[in-house]
Parts: structure tokens; C-alpha cells; sequence
């Protein structure tokens, strides 16, 4: 497979992460017919430049786009709710995932969920914390994360201060990996070619992925991405 390609004409960077087609940077770099969730900003208010998805309610930062692999790494905050007592709540955030209509799925192999805190209980579903007598005086607060396997470790550290773990280790949010494919659409062996079949290139093929309907495409033997990239151009 060749270097990371995006259309001709368009960028194949935003900032320090490489963008590649099916995803880019406009509507006219990008397979919105596929899904409109892979057109990307390159948001200049950093820097470098950080590529971001657009959502009603919040923009996520992508640091990472891998197409051998289907991965995506983007940058979530961390749910906490935090006590001055026992009954008493000072502050809380809870973040809410609605993957519909996204090519997007948490990775089954790569996402681990972590709760952070003494007596504190949290669900995948939603977010529950069962504080005991005075916990809140030296754990005000407390945590819920999906994110990478391996990027969490516990710290003492973690249960003291008032949103002491996300000052320390998470102002940016946690890394969570998404699985992306084109949704519209399967690749079976032994089935027909999926209705608006993305691979176009004659010299591509398409491999199945392993979480719900979908597949991505891959170069076949002596092909590059950057031929693929033209072929396929003319034709999405």
C-alpha cells in the first residue's frame, strides 16, 4: 500500500495527522455520498491545526486515521460528577455518544471502560455513583472513561482535589479508538457486489469487517493507493 493519499488537489494533512480519502478536508475532498461524517475541519484555531468532526453539540478532535486498519483515534471528555457532601453535587458533565447514521462504531478490541473513585459505581449505559459517609472529603469527585486499552492506569492521585484527575491527565479528553467502514453495504464472500459499491477501482478489492454490516477496500497486488486514488476519483 502506498503513503497516505487524499484526492488530487486536496490537502493530505491537517496539522500533524494525515487525513486519507474516503475521509478529507471539504465536501469536494470527501465521499459525503458515502457519509457525510467523513468530511472533516481542519480547525486553525490551534497549533498546529487539529482535524475535527462536526457534531450539533460539539466538535471531536481526531488525532489518528488508520485505513489498514479501519481506526479511527478521537479525543472524548471525561463524565465526572463531583460532592461537597454527601448529598450535595457541585459539578457534573455527562457525555453522551449517538453514533447514528456515523460510520462509526467503538472498537470492541481496543476500547476499555474505567471508573474512577471509592464507592463509586458506573454503567456502560449510563452513569451512577453511590457515595458513602465523608468520601467526599478526600474523593470529591468522580470519573467514568471509555478509552484506549492501556491508556489508563490507576493513581492515588486520581481520587484527590476537585477535578483533579482531568487538570492532571485529561484536559484534552481520553483517546478512544472508532472502528469506521462504509456502513451501506456488505462484503461477503460468495455474495454480490454491494448496491453503491465504493471500491471502484478495478485493481481494489473489498474486505469485511468484524463489527456489524460494512467493509473497507484495499488495494490489490502491485497497486498503490496513489493509482487507486485517480481511478477511483472519477467515479465517486
Amino acid at each position: 500500500m502506498g503513503g497516505v493519499m487524499a484526492l488530487p488537489g486536496c490537502p493530505n494533512k491537517c496539522g500533524d495527522v494525515a487525513i486519507p480519502y474516503p475521509f478529507g478536508i471539504g465536501e469536494n475532498c470527501t465521499a459525503t455520498s458515502l457519509n457525510s461524517y467523513f468530511n472533516l475541519i481542519c480547525s486553525s484555531t490551534f497549533h498546529p491545526p487539529r482535524p475535527q468532526i462536526w457534531e450539533p453539540e460539539a466538535y471531536i478532535e481526531a488525532t489518528d486515521i488508520s485505513l489498514e486498519r479501519g481506526e479511527m483515534c478521537v479525543l472524548r471528555p471525561v463524565s465526572h460528577i463531583c460532592f461537597t457532601s454527601n448529598t450535595t453535587s457541585t459539578k457534573s458533565s455527562i457525555v453522551r455518544y449517538n453514533l447514528k447514521r456515523t460510520p462509526f462504531l467503538p472498537s470492541s478490541s481496543r476500547s476499555r471502560f474505567t471508573v474512577i473513585g471509592c464507592n463509586t459505581l458506573g454503567l456502560i449505559s449510563g452513569y451512577g455513583t453511590a457515595p458513602s459517609h465523608k468520601v467526599w472529603a478526600f474523593n470529591p469527585c468522580f470519573y467514568s472513561i471509555v478509552a484506549d486499552v492501556g491508556w489508563y492506569s490507576f493513581k492515588q492521585k486520581d481520587l484527590i482535589g476537585h477535578l483533579g484527575f482531568i487538570k492532571d491527565r485529561a484536559q484534552n479528553g481520553a483517546p478512544i479508538i472508532a472502528d469506521w467502514a462504509i456502513r451501506n453495504g456488505s462484503c461477503r464472500e460468495g455474495k454480490e457486489t454491494p448496491s453503491g459499491y465504493a471500491c471502484a477501482s478495478a485493481n481494489s478489492y473489498c474486505t469485511a469487517v468484524s463489527n456489524d454490516p460494512g467493509y473497507l477496500c484495499n488495494c490489490s497486488e502491485g497497486y498503490t493507493r496513489a493509482i487507486l486514488i485517480f481511478q477511483m476519483a472519477a467515479k465517486v
